[in-house]
């Protein structure tokens, strides 16, 4: 009876863990995408390396995404965009109003 609990323990044991790395884990250009447009509430604190970084890898996601097929592929590009033409809008603000 023991080595059967053990045995039941055990595969429920794998079946959560599998479980749960299977819900958990994301694509990695959904990581990126969220990495870029989660720095949207802290743009205007962040310097102008960053922001340029943060645009350089919107850039380089856009052309990942545009070539793959899946879906929904539209409403992330679209928000992806966004996300790029808010940092550049930030520099920009930036060098109108030139060094205090």
């Amino acid at each position: 009876m023991k080595k059967g609990l053990k045995t039941i323990w055990a595969i429920a044991l794998i079946l959560v863990f599998t479980g749960s790395i299977t819900f958990s884990a994301q694509p990695e250009w959904k990581e990126e995408f969220e990495a870029i447009c989660s720095q949207v509430v802290e743009a205007e604190n962040l310097t102008d390396k960053e922001l340029t970084s943060l645009i350089e890898r919107a850039d380089a996601l856009l052309n990942k995404l545009q070539k793959m097929d899946l879906p929904g592929k539209k409403v992330y590009i679209f928000r992806l965009k966004k996300c790029r033409s808010f940092f550049e809008y930030i520099l920009q603000l930036r060098t109108k109003k030139g060094p205090k």
